[in-house]
């Protein structure tokens, strides 16, 4: 079992380590070739020069005692030299001068491009995993630094594979020397790995302190967060708790620290007595069997660069479980396939007839089933209000709708087709959707927030004012200081905060400027007052006759204005027809609309 573990894991390594370097030749383009180019010569350069530099000296000792003063040889030397340092200065300064964008923030700009392609493109019932949850937040954090370290492993092992051959061929380093460099290098690495291992204890077991830390000092650039702090005085309790977070790290890596200290100093010395000991044998060979000194340079400097190497490469096998613990995180997210896959037809028709046949669901995980045996007919252009508790069902209905889920028992029907049969785009391009947890696009501008559904690269600014007006917007925006153009954050220069009921009026206000066949509104209006809900419900209801729309709702006002009202409970809908329908059979719905009415006049 542990021999089949080990090969199965062995085997991913390889496979992350392939599906890495191919996203980087993808990412980078012909740059990869230039920056692998790069990375090889910068870590053979030193061997080259060393070897050439040795060979002078060699001849400017030779030419001090010889009688005749050649110096063709030692100029073609320095040629060769010359030619080795200016081909690397020239690589070096068109290196770092497209790096940035090519490599770095291309890399970077490129695995975000993947990742949300990829979060597109994947059923929801996936990313709402914990184990994919957590996956993609790795992602985020750490995948991009880990994954360009990982694709550097290989250029390191052609490093001392070059450095090696010099060593042997032109330095003429006996085997046992580079063995004696070799296992020089262990136990730096052992130390090296040790130190790891415990900081990664260590950081594990303050995972919660490291969040507290950073979040706490956070509280600082939250404006509204800050205003509070100042005016009640809490700076000094959050400081409190700052302190003593900051002084519990500390204390964990002042005792890491403690425990490698003594490590440290007896790999230093081994290291320095090996280092000495190669050189006093050099020493040796100059004296008792002539050796010239240019030899004895660059034999001992290609030594030094060799024990360099392979404590680069032995650093980098050691620290591949890092780099690649947290590349899989990428791979096993931009390699992962739905196991239920995009239908192939496409939805064209702006008419949409929707059919819940007898469908059951429940969540992955759990043996209660969320909705119970759901048969409903909604009409092209009609008008459906769904009401209920918290838990009753109602948002997991709107999500089998949206393709988020699909149904564990029945059929979701669209014009007589199962939804799964459709491409997901063309659905989603017929849904103009607000929920309740709406995006709040803050870097963006006023006009862009509204016409996000839509073509971005040309707003209809007469649209925006319209859906703006519609949405019962117009009025707030037009006194921000730069109106449709004013950004949403004081974050952004001239930008300004919203409120969460002035949030949800532009949130609507998308939904009126894509213009979509099926609106669904998943309680848009909760934080705005009464008045201005009536408003906005007066305006979508007038808007949208020639549309379908689906609307959640709290508030028993707001949906008495539609054709048909369902009334879910405990995942089932036990009441449906129009208002004065309902009421006329006092069951759930004209309790909980009483209960309202009684409330209002409190």
């Amino acid at each position: 079992m542990r021999k089949g573990s080990f090969s199965k894991k062995l085997q991913k390594f390889f496979l992350v380590n392939l599906w890495v370097e191919k996203f980087r030749m993808q990412a980078f383009g012909w740059w990869y070739y230039i920056d692998v180019l790069y990375t090889l010569v910068s870590k053979t350069e030193n061997v080259f020069t060393l070897y050439f530099i040795g060979l002078i000296l060699n001849e400017i000792q030779r030419l001090a005692t010889a009688e005749t003063k050649d110096l063709a040889h030692i100029i073609s030397l320095a040629i060769i030299l010359t030619a080795i340092n200016l081909f690397t200065r020239l690589l070096s300064t068109f290196y770092w001068r497209f790096n940035w964008y090519k490599s770095e923030l291309g890399f970077g700009v490129a695995l975000e491009r993947a990742l949300n392609d990829k979060l597109i493109s994947m059923n929801w019932e996936h990313i709402e995993n914990p184990t994919m949850e957590k996956s993609i937040n790795m992602i985020s954090m750490r995948a991009e630094n880990n994954m360009r370290k990982l694709g550097e492993l290989h250029v390191d092992i052609i490093a001392i594979a070059i450095s090696t051959v010099m060593a042997i061929f032109a330095a003429k380093i006996s085997l046992i020397i580079i063995a004696i460099i070799f296992l020089k290098e262990l136990p730096s690495i052992i130390i090296h790995s040790k130190s790891l291992k415990m900081s990664f204890r260590v950081n594990d077991a303050l995972s919660n302190t490291w969040i507290q830390k950073s979040n706490l000092s956070g509280y600082y650039r939250s404006f509204p967060t800050l205003l509070e702090i100042k005016i009640s005085q809490a700076f000094h309790s959050i400081q409190y708790f700052y302190n003593k977070a900051v002084g519990k790290v500390h204390a964990s890596y002042i005792e890491t620290d403690k425990t490698m200290f003594p490590y440290d100093w007896g790999k230093d010395f081994l290291e320095i007595g090996v280092n000495m000991g190669i050189y006093f044998y050099y020493a040796t060979k100059v004296i008792y069997s002539g050796m010239l000194i240019g030899t004895f340079q660059y034999t001992t400097s290609i030594a030094n660069e060799l024990g360099a190497n392979i404590y680069r490469l032995l650093r980098r096998v050691n620290d591949s479980y890092e780099y690649f613990r947290y590349s899989e995180y990428a791979y096993d997210v931009l390699t992962f396939c739905n196991t239920t896959p995009d239908g192939d037809i496409s939805l064209d028709t702006e008419r949409l007839d929707i059919q819940f046949d007898h469908v059951w669901f429940k969540y992955s995980g759990s043996k209660k089933y969320a909705l119970k045996d759901i048969n409903i007919h909604i009409a092209d252009n009609d008008q459906l209000a769904i009401v209920g508790e918290n838990g009753a069902g109602k948002s997991t209905f709107l999500k089998l709708l949206n393709l988020l889920y699909y149904p564990t028992k029945g059929r979701i029907l669209i014009n007589g087709i199962p939804l799964n049969k459709y491409i997901k785009s063309s659905l989603y391009s017929k849904l103009a959707v607000v929920t309740q947890e709406f995006a709040r696009y803050n870097v963006l501008t006023v006009s862009q927030n509204i016409a996000i559904f839509g073509n971005s690269a040309k707003i209809n600014t007469k649209k925006v004012r319209q859906a703006a007006e519609l949405a019962d917007a117009a009025s707030f925006v037009e006194k921000l200081h730069a109106k449709y153009e004013t950004y949403l954050t004081k974050k952004m220069e001239g930008g300004t905060e919203l409120s969460t009921g002035q949030w949800q009026r532009l949130a609507v206000a998308r939904q009126f400027y894509a213009n979509r066949p099926l609106v669904i509104l998943d309680e848009p209006t909760s934080a705005i007052d009464p008045i201005a809900e009536a408003k906005i419900f007066n305006n979508l209801y007038e808007h949208v006759k020639d549309k379908t729309v689906i609307v959640v709702s709290h508030r028993y006002n707001t949906v008495r204005a539609a054709k048909k009202i369902l009334v879910f409970n405990d995942g089932q809908i036990i009441e449906q027809g129009n208002h004065s329908e309902l009421l006329k059979k006092k069951g759930y719905y004209a309790t909980a609309f009483s209960v309202q009415q009684e409330e209002k006049k409190l």
